[in-house]
């Protein structure tokens, strides 16, 4: 939509305000939830034991099902309001939901189990509007966000950086 590079993006919005910038809330709007995650430092990301790699898996688990709501929350902006990038946010939710199925079947594997609590309160939470001005601007931070969750994986995971950096 904004027609600029990420680099241009990233500078025009600060990424410390992408994480409280996608919310849903109960049905009478009092009791809302942040979606995005805080994704750890990038020290927290070295491999040291199988175990660790285990554990990382299940946060890594948490992020992607947290992703998937905030993707669904970007559907919704796209299909009430815009229409124009819907069928691009519905592949991106799709590929979200495939990545899931993959990690839930590693966790399991792996003899662990998901975390389930954030995810079961967002998921009975509802989704919530806003101008198009704080449309746009979330859209993009929860893009970021999940372009950078995704590098999260491959760095903890990949042997090598596979998304572009503009």
């Amino acid at each position: 939509e904004y027609g600029e590079s990420w680099d241009t993006m990233d500078t025009i919005f600060n990424e410390s305000r992408d994480n409280t910038s996608l919310q849903i809330c109960d049905e009478e709007g009092t009791h809302c939830m942040y979606v995005l995650p805080n994704l750890p430092p990038e020290s927290a990301q070295q491999q040291s034991t199988q175990q660790h790699s285990a554990n990382q898996l299940v946060i890594v688990l948490d992020f992607v099902q947290r992703y998937t709501v905030a993707m669904e929350s970007l559907l919704l902006d796209q299909t009430l309001h815009e229409n124009v990038f819907a069928s691009q946010m519905a592949e991106i939710h799709a590929n979200l939901e495939g990545l899931i199925d993959s990690l839930i079947n590693s966790v399991i594997m792996c003899d662990l189990q998901p975390y389930e609590a954030i995810v079961a309160n967002l998921s009975v939470r509802m989704y919530k509007g806003g101008d198009t001005v704080i449309r746009a601007e979330r859209g993009f931070r929860t893009l970021r966000q999940v372009r950078r969750g995704l590098q999260y994986i491959i760095d903890i995971f990949g042997t090598r950086s596979l998304i572009p950096k503009s």
